[in-house]
């Protein structure tokens, strides 16, 4: 079921993807369910996203922050603008891409001796029809945020 509360699917969701574009919440066969994947056709989401993520990696020895500094290779590596914060770093760029990235970073994370790897994902998308968001990055040009504003 679908609460317009709170604006989200309220039944368990089977599946989470993007398809042409836009995101479509597909969950148990509920009529409030398939009108928001109907809204969501008519109000595509914007290709670009701005995803942060943190890697925990735990190493069998050695430092921490070494196997980190792997995985902000892989972004470094990525060519998509990013920018990394003590607690996460944050990228902008088509989802799907990103979460590809996202999987090679943990992965180095491995490669670098790491036992096992927690990672935190974040994801700010927006429809078409928003045209102001709360995400600072589209309220102007600053010293912190200039690789994610688009000339």
């Amino acid at each position: 079921m679908y609460d317009s509360v709170t604006a989200r699917c309220v039944a368990w969701p089977l599946f989470v993807g993007v398809t042409s574009g836009a995101k479509m919440l597909l969950c148990h066969l509920d009529k409030s369910c398939l009108d928001l994947a109907k809204m969501t056709a008519e109000n595509p989401f914007v290709k670009d996203v701005f995803l942060a993520f943190q890697v925990i990696p735990r190493p069998k020895e050695g430092n921490n922050f070494e196997v980190v500094d792997k995985a902000i290779e892989v972004v470094k590596a990525a060519a998509v603008p990013y920018q990394v914060a003590a607690m996460e770093t944050t990228m902008r760029g088509e989802l799907n891409h990103l979460l590809e990235i996202v999987k090679s970073a943990q992965q180095a994370c491995y490669d670098a001796g790491a036992l096992e790897v927690i990672t935190n994902i974040k994801i700010h998308s927006k429809t078409e029809a928003a045209t102001d968001t709360f995400c600072t990055y589209d309220r102007g040009v600053t010293l912190a945020n200039h690789m994610f504003v688009k000339n």
